[in-house]
């Protein structure tokens, strides 16, 4: 079925949702749109950002990494400065076991993590209080529009 709007489809989505929820399926086939262990993340129905109007995409590697340093379960791990121009990752080995493997696939490591990091342009704070953050001019607290302006480059 074609829909005239993103509005129209979101909606015709949100009540397959109730319907799979009404006979019980698992919660999996519920979470339409919803980040899934492992990786495939996904903005099918509504996200963090409502103006962003990408249905269906994949989320870029700054904006799962954006959700994560939002999400309360992470701010003992990986948590902003307070400026929100930069981040810290305080608790290497809880954020190897408790995020980076529930948001990217399983056994990744702290050093791809980095390597990944250099390649969005992220750059370590190298001395000074701040030492140990990372931070990108495109990277800041809460404005997932600037973060659209962010490039990858290649590994090679």
């Amino acid at each position: 079925k074609h829909f005239s709007s993103a509005t129209d489809a979101a909606s015709a989505l949100a009540g397959l949702s109730s319907s799979l929820e009404e006979n019980h399926l698992p919660s999996a086939a519920v979470n339409i749109g919803r980040a899934k262990p492992g990786g495939g993340v996904t903005n099918i129905v509504g996200n963090d950002d409502e103006e962003d109007g990408n249905l269906g995409i994949p989320m870029t590697f700054p904006q799962i990494l954006m959700t994560i340093l939002n999400d309360e379960e992470n701010k003992n791990i990986i948590a902003w400065l307070p400026h929100g121009k930069a981040f810290f990752i305080s608790h290497r080995k809880a954020f190897v076991e408790k995020v980076l493997n529930l948001h990217f696939k399983n056994n990744s490591k702290y050093t791809s993590f980095t390597r990944k990091l250099n390649r969005w342009g992220f750059t370590r704070v190298n001395r000074g209080p701040e030492e140990g953050a990372y931070f990108h001019m495109f990277f800041q607290r809460d404005n997932y529009s600037l973060c659209r302006h962010m490039t990858c480059s290649s590994s090679s």
